[in-house]
């Protein structure tokens, strides 16, 4: 029996299409990670003049085509694993964690250094896994791109 090109892959690769896209759109660039060891690409951006600017923002992207909302904490819900999140929380760079919503074509995302130190947690309190919660106005687009290109500027 020959590999097989799953509907999981399918889902993967749409999701990495649709950030790079929204990357593309912001006038930046996303470089493909291919040995993933917990990061699926890096965010190179340019001055208005097109030179390349100092620093990365680093990006994660997890593909379902099942997104869970939760009313009670107003957010897309997934789960993430304590070793990831341990690895993303050291990072001196910006780690975008982004959900992409295949059925509906769209992504959601958190900047997960942020989100870990306004929510408080303690990561040493994490069994295994932790539910993250994407708000459903953090949608993912070039305008947020560009967003996180401006704080990264301003925390070099």
């Amino acid at each position: 029996m020959r590999k097989r090109r799953t509907k999981e892959h399918i889902i993967g690769d749409l999701g990495y299409n649709y950030v790079e896209r929204q990357i593309l759109l912001a006038k930046y660039t996303m470089t493909l990670i291919q040995q993933d060891y917990g990061y699926d690409g890096i965010i190179t951006t340019y001055d208005y003049n097109g030179e390349i600017e100092n620093g990365y923002i680093l990006i994660q992207v997890k593909a379902t085509q099942s997104i869970k909302y939760s009313k009670k904490n107003k957010g897309f819900k997934f789960s993430i694993s304590r070793k990831d999140l341990n690895h993303w929380a050291k990072d001196p760079s910006i780690v975008l964690l982004v959900l992409y919503d295949e059925p509906n074509h769209l992504a959601y995302f958190i900047d997960i250094q942020y989100y870990l130190r306004k929510k408080n947690i303690n990561l040493l309190t994490v069994v295994k896994y932790l539910d993250i919660f994407f708000p459903i106005e953090n949608l993912f687009n070039a305008q947020s791109v560009i967003k996180f290109r401006n704080l990264k500027n301003k925390n070099l």
